[in-house]
């Protein structure tokens, strides 16, 4: 995943990586989600080419709470960029996943609730992330038709 500012990605399944690199905003929707679902459009065309879907159906993904990503928004924003695309029409369920953090200092798993990194039981920074970074679609559904 990204290492630098303004570096995202979308894994797709053990790794493979898709980068945002550039695209055209679209109007009325969110700059965030309509990024990802651009990129997510173009990991999708290329799996159901890869195994020979003629139309996708479904997609499952998981998001981590660190992404920022409001599921509806996504989900719109995924509609209008599937306009006309062997993606048109399908599915989307989203599991959300929760910003979980270590402390080093005491050991403690706390829930990080409003991005406030500190340990509740020692006061110290919780420096070690535990979950809550995912971006990653988990399942792909469709139907046979397309040529690999």
């Amino acid at each position: 995943m990204g290492t630098r500012p303004g570096d995202s990605g979308i894994a797709l399944l053990p790794g493979w990586v898709g980068r945002i690199l550039r695209f055209d905003p679209i109007p009325g929707l969110a700059m965030h989600e309509a990024s990802i679902a651009v990129e997510l459009l173009a990991l999708v065309e290329e799996q159901a080419r890869r195994h020979a879907l003629g139309r996708v159906t479904g997609l499952h993904l998981r998001i981590g709470a660190m992404r920022a990503v409001v599921p509806e928004l996504l989900q719109a924003a995924f509609e209008v960029v599937a306009k006309g695309s062997l993606a048109e029409g399908a599915g989307m369920r989203i599991d959300s996943v929760p910003l979980l953090a270590r402390c080093s200092g005491c050991g403690r798993q706390v829930a990080v609730e409003e991005f406030v990194f500190l340990c509740p039981g020692c006061g110290a920074v919780l420096d070690e992330i535990l979950s809550g970074k995912e971006l990653d679609l988990l399942e792909l559904t469709g139907e046979e038709g397309g040529t690999p």
